[in-house]
């Protein structure tokens, strides 16, 4: 009993689980970004998202102590494969703290139709910034890359359990959105977006999601990974505030 409480290997341990979380969250970090082959995209990816004129009136919705008024424009059904995601929360978004935009709660970036019938896009790079989503590619791979196949979705979850399906949404997904395309501002301060009604403009569809569903996910076991690894590292941290603030004040 006396060497597990020892301060000395408590210490040790709790090294070698810090450099095994480092390890840990390195490999699961690179490989997270990792696209499923053309042979794992589902079917209904193949297709085009479905869109029609808009029935509903305008509505209100309110967030954080701000009221918007939210414009249908169109339904809408997109299947799509995430191949970047932005969380208008992060600390590095400045843009909607500053136009106090709590609707818009993340962006999704997916490709559709024959962008992922070929392997180009696993020779891509994708990012996204604030309110855009940015690709690259190199010599030929994008070469036949359609921007009328790709869209970057500002996404308004329609209560707190879409939020939180697309808040669990990871690069690689195969997913389903299904909505109103909605153009929407703060009643007060006039700050908002409008959709895109056509994709391939370069404009951001903006919308209003009602279901949500991921119909696959292609690294689930690297998410995972992930996870253990902060689990393990501050599983290390408790261990070094075990080693130096407790057990040197416990009678041997």
């Amino acid at each position: 009993m006396r060497r597990l409480l020892d301060p000395g290997a408590v210490i040790d341990g709790a090294l070698r689980a810090c450099a095994a979380a480092v390890v840990m969250l390195a490999v699961s970090w690179w490989n997270l970004r990792r696209l499923p082959p053309p042979a794992e995209i589902r079917p209904e990816l193949r297709r085009d998202p479905a869109q029609a004129a808009a029935a509903q009136a305008p509505f209100e919705l309110e967030r954080r102590g701000y009221r918007y008024r939210l414009e249908p424009r169109a339904t809408y059904d997109l299947y799509g494969l995430v191949v970047a995601k932005h969380r208008s929360s992060s600390w590095l978004d400045n843009s909607h703290e500053e136009w106090r935009d709590y609707l818009n709660t993340e962006d999704l970036c997916v490709l559709w139709g024959d962008n992922v019938a070929s392997v180009d896009y696993r020779r891509m790079s994708f990012s996204h910034g604030d309110w855009t989503c940015y690709y690259e590619y190199a010599g030929s791979a994008g070469a036949g890359f359609r921007k009328d196949q790709m869209g970057n979705n500002h996404l308004i979850p329609a209560d707190d359990a879409v939020a939180r399906a697309i808040d669990a949404a990871q690069i690689g997904d195969q997913v389903r959105v299904r909505g109103l395309l909605t153009d929407y501002r703060n009643e007060a301060n006039g700050a908002g977006r409008a959709t895109n009604l056509a994709r391939g403009t370069g404009v951001c569809e903006v919308v209003y999601v009602t279901e949500y569903a991921t119909l696959a996910s292609h690294n689930a076991l690297w998410l995972s990974l992930w996870r253990a690894s902060q689990l393990l590292g501050e599983a290390a941290l408790g261990a070094f505030a075990l080693a130096f603030f407790v057990l040197p004040y416990i009678a041997p």
